[in-house]
């Protein structure tokens, strides 16, 4: 499994999840819709809507916005009747008269795009790479970002495009920061794209962070609806992974104590502690500093922006498992880490890493097939509740430990960029390696 993969393998992961994605394509417009179902439900998806549903959404507030109603209070046109909780942004399109009736071939264009990207990543370089990417790109949270449409896949598109950008000259860097904030006032979070400013000297990174953090800021105060819904939805523990998952299942039923919203805050501080902590211990334990140096810089800036993303959306509030896609922005670097750490620790820590990023990807599926088994059950048995609660414990330690690596990765990326280089320069901080 140590053998360098031929040529031909590192095609095998994106080339398997595009034959996925054509075979449900295939069903669907064939009329297997039973099939279609059933290889969804192998995924853990058992809900029976429509595919490209998220597609549907905004196409539907695009359609009721150029009919002049206010799509942020409510939206007839959905078929859902879900109101736009999205930047106000995408509400632009609605001269380009798209409607409802456009939903599959916008669907199946912008899921073909997505996997198109899948080929832009870096590529597996040993054998034993393939089957770790493999079941990552076929994963269910892929699958269900595809099934769905969502609009996290054209963020995740973007910071594609941002950190291919980023990595050239200055007018490419410039539409790079560009293509930053377009994303925040898509969706706020990819705010996060910013680190990529990262790439610049520290004074010049400043002065365009300001404004363009100021314009992020102003706009999203101007629209408090949207960010409510966005940071406030309430699903916690069920299909979304987040700091207060944890919280939320031990002491959502005492929801009558008066301790019980401090009680939540101190254990979400705890953790959190707990969590900076580990990052520190790992860098200095694993020497991941120099490793990280050595990274091309094409593998570590795709790793910063997918785990700042991520680490904003994991403690701003729960997140919907296709949000996990931006796993997929930090796997290449963590292979290519495993593949060149020098000592045994080392390559041990790196290679749990990138399979915690799988489980991440699939844990959902197994929580929810579970959850399938016990459905209409009035009273659960002690060996359902015994394996509900160690299928969703293993899920959020899961997700809290990779939270403390994407911090050790994102940090040490940080402070080894050229903006990175200058803060620890003039506060005379000397790094290892």
């Amino acid at each position: 499994m140590n053998r360098p993969a031929t040529s031909w393998a590192g095609y095998l992961p994106p080339t398997l999840i595009l034959l996925v994605f054509g075979t449900l394509t295939g069903l669907w417009m064939t009329g297997y819709e039973t099939n279609y179902r059933a290889i969804l439900a192998w995924f853990g998806m058992y809900q029976p809507t429509p595919p490209f549903l998220d597609t549907h959404a905004i196409l539907a507030a695009l359609e009721c916005h150029a009919a002049g109603m206010d799509v942020t209070q409510a939206n007839p046109c959905d078929i859902q009747n879900r109101p736009h909780v999205y930047g106000s942004l995408w509400l632009w399109l609605s001269p380009l008269r798209l409607d409802r009736a456009m939903v599959i071939p916008v669907g199946i264009g912008l899921d073909l795009l997505f996997i198109a990207g899948l080929f832009a990543l870096p590529r597996a370089v040993l054998w034993r790479e393939v089957p770790v990417l493999a079941c990552a790109f076929v994963s269910p949270a892929v699958i269900f970002a595809l099934e769905r449409a969502n609009n996290d896949i054209v963020v995740w598109l973007m910071a594609l495009a941002a950190v291919w950008l980023a990595l050239r000259g200055s007018l490419a860097r410039a539409a790079a920061y560009g293509i930053a904030v377009i994303a925040a006032l898509l969706k706020f979070y990819p705010a996060l794209l910013l680190v990529l400013l990262g790439r610049e000297r520290l004074g010049r990174a400043l002065a365009i962070f300001l404004p363009l953090a100021g314009l992020i800021v102003w706009v999203v105060r101007r629209e408090t609806a949207q960010a409510e819904h966005f940071f406030h939805y309430s699903a916690y523990h069920t299909d979304a992974f987040g700091a207060w998952n944890i919280a939320y299942s031990l002491l959502a039923n005492r929801a009558d104590a008066p301790w019980q919203k401090l009680a939540m805050v101190a254990m979400v501080v705890t953790l959190t502690a707990y969590a900076l902590s580990l990052s520190v211990r790992m860098v200095s334990r694993f020497s991941l500093l120099p490793l990280i140096r050595a990274l091309p810089a094409w593998e570590a800036w795709l790793a910063m922006s997918g785990a700042s993303m991520l680490i904003a959306c994991f403690f701003a509030g729960p997140s919907i498992v296709y949000r996990a896609i931006h796993l997929l922005l930090v796997l290449p670097a963590v292979l290519s880490l495993w593949r060149n750490a020098d000592s045994r620790p080392a390559r041990l820590l790196l290679a749990g890493v990138a399979w915690v990023i799988v489980w991440c990807l699939w844990s959902e599926a197994t929580h929810n097939h579970i959850m399938q088994t016990t459905r209409g059950t009035d009273i659960l048995s002690e060996t359902q509740l015994a394996l509900i609660g160690i299928v969703t414990g293993l899920r959020e330690l899961a997700w809290w430990w990779l939270i403390s690596v994407l911090i050790a990765l994102a940090g040490c990326i940080g402070l080894t960029s050229p903006a990175g280089t200058d803060f620890c320069r003039l506060l005379r901080i000397r790094l290892p390696g």
